[in-house]
């Protein structure tokens, strides 16, 4: 008789019964095998034709035994990659987010890139365009087109070294 390897619930209740049940069908082989002692040729044949049939009960235990461990594995596997496919799912979100920062950042820099330089340019001259004159009025300096002269180059010498992105 072959004990049948006990291995906790596996949460495959027809597996675990199936194993039970074939546990217990194997031992009550062998007690019937016992009863027939050969006499003659005809007990004999069915003895070994209980031999036989015994041969493959304990085939077919040892098989759903082993089919019980092998969708335990299975289970396992599957709720393992399951849980990566979660994990997986997560980090694309992020990426996604990631990708979507980056892109609201490249728009910020490049709109800093193309003022930053007339502030800096305005600050340094420190210089007024305009002018107001009681009986004229309003009216613009003639050195204006100055201020373009420099502002302008050195708007495109910033935006250059920096890689040519697309914004």
């Amino acid at each position: 008789m072959v004990a049948v390897l006990s291995k906790p619930s596996t949460g495959f209740k027809t597996s675990d019964v199936t194993v039970e049940t074939a546990a217990i069908v194997v031992p009550h082989h062998e007690i019937c095998k016992e009863l027939f002692e050969p006499i003659n040729k005809k007990t004999a044949f069915r003895v070994a034709a209980y031999h036989r049939f015994d041969q493959w009960l304990l085939f077919c235990e040892h098989m759903l035994v082993y089919l019980r461990y092998r969708s335990s594995s299975n289970k396992e596997r599957l709720l393992n990659e399951i849980s990566s496919m979660r994990f997986s799912s997560f980090s694309t979100r992020h990426r996604n987010a990631a990708l979507f920062e980056s892109s609201a950042m490249r728009t910020i820099a490049f709109v800093a890139l193309t003022f930053l330089p007339e502030t800096f340019i305005a600050a340094l001259f420190s210089m007024s365009f305009s002018d107001y004159d009681s009986d004229a009025g309003w009216s613009v300096l003639c050195e204006f087109w100055l201020y373009w002269v420099i502002a302008i180059p050195v708007t495109v010498a910033t935006a250059c070294p920096s890689g040519g992105g697309s914004v």
